[in-house]
């Protein structure tokens, strides 16, 4: 359920979460910059996020994933017997470790609350976060949808 996220002060738009459709070729995550809001797609096969699902301790090693910005397309293969991969953002060359703690995030941008219930039932409505490019506590929920 992705969630939509827009700062008042510099107009940044920034989405978070996953969704996946009907005729969709795999399970999407929408991401953004943890640093300067530059925006990202993730994708990876249904397949391999139904197995994800289904055990807390996954029997497969390799796991394979699209890290997209525009037109273009990283394509990431983790072993989860090997260290963290390292990836930087295109846009600001902040650089972390590939996953939800590192620069390029789907986590709810700062300053939000965290409690997990609120990816299920929203954001109260006076909520706001810092945005990830001004700086400034002016980022509100805009919208939120199911997919």
């Amino acid at each position: 359920m992705p969630t939509v996220y827009t700062c008042s002060s510099c107009g940044l738009v920034i989405s978070a979460g996953s969704y996946h459709g009907f005729g969709a070729e795999g399970w999407f995550n929408d991401l953004y910059c943890r640093h300067c809001g530059a925006t990202y797609r993730l994708r990876q096969s249904m397949e391999q996020f139904a197995a994800r699902l289904r055990s807390s301790q996954p029997e497969r090693e390799i796991w394979e994933y699209e890290l997209r910005r525009g037109k273009k397309i990283r394509r990431i293969s983790i072993d989860t017997n090997a260290p963290p991969i390292i990836v930087s953002c295109e846009a600001c060359k902040a650089e972390g470790p590939f996953g939800p703690n590192g620069p390029i995030t789907d986590a709810v941008p700062e300053g939000f609350p965290t409690d997990p219930v609120y990816r299920a039932v929203g954001m109260p409505s006076d909520a706001t976060g810092i945005c990830p490019s001004c700086k400034h506590k002016t980022m509100h929920v805009s919208a939120v949808w199911m997919a």
